[in-house]
């Protein structure tokens, strides 16, 4: 990681073989449904959560995807860094580890939309009780693992990310305010499979999605917490990074 919280690894994994065919033949039923009007929630497995208005499933549903991403995580060096940067052994938040579509405008399925600028440090914070800008102590201390499964940023949506470490949560009105001026450059990087973007808690990053794009992107996201400081608000469910799933 860099000294302001982001960092792209070239390759640092394999392609996740088979990883995006699995995602994609679970989640296409479920997107075709939602084109048609169709009761797409009986297309999904049972008892999976899924996001409609993100394109979004939980790994873990996708076997045995988490010990697959983990795996290449650690032995590629990425983890490594991951746990440089927070001091320290990590869990990954399990609620918080996605398999994400993401569509050109004319694509999406009803009710999707691209994120807007958000900082994932903001995960489980009750906004709704708080007027004025959130206290200093409110940006969770995590790092976002992106991994996409495709090729992104040129012909399908990628990600675009305001390179400046904040070191503290925005309300969602300030974020939303068109008059703000933030500083820090943004970057869009063209990524392949096997690429990983790392960034922490207070990154402002958002969908990077053009009227040109004709195709759609599948990733993978992980969230990253040190072990001895696991946030109790955003849920209870935490796998350590290292070693094997039930172990």
């Amino acid at each position: 990681m860099n000294a302001v919280g982001v960092a792209l690894w070239r390759s640092a994994v394999p392609a996740l073989e088979g990883l995006r065919e699995r995602a994609v033949a679970l989640l296409e039923p479920v997107e075709q449904a939602r084109h048609l009007g169709a009761a797409w929630q009986s297309r999904l497995p049972p008892g999976a959560r899924y996001v409609a208005t993100a394109s979004s499933l939980a790994l873990e549903v996708i076997d045995p995807s988490v010990e697959q991403v983990r795996g290449h995580l650690a032995t590629s060096g990425v983890l490594d860094a991951v746990e440089t940067s927070l001091g320290g052994a990590v869990q990954v938040a399990l609620d918080h580890a996605w398999i994400r579509r993401q569509f050109p405008a004319r694509l999406a399925p009803p009710f999707h939309h691209a994120h807007g600028w958000h900082q994932d440090g903001a995960l489980g914070f009750p906004f709704a009780n708080v007027q004025e800008e959130p206290p200093s102590t409110a940006l969770l201390r995590m790092i976002t693992c992106w991994i996409p499964l495709e090729p992104c940023g040129g012909n399908a949506p990628g990600l675009e990310v305001r390179i400046h470490r904040f070191g503290r949560l925005f309300s969602v009105n300030g974020l939303r305010d068109p008059l703000r001026e933030w500083p820090g450059e943004c970057g869009c990087p063209r990524m392949e499979p096997g690429d990983v973007l790392l960034f922490d808690g207070g990154i402002l990053h958002r969908t990077q999605v053009t009227p040109v794009m004709t195709s759609a992107r599948t990733s993978v996201e992980l969230r990253f917490f040190r072990a001895d400081d696991l946030p109790a608000r955003i849920g209870s469910r935490w796998l350590p990074a290292r070693g094997t799933v039930g172990s």
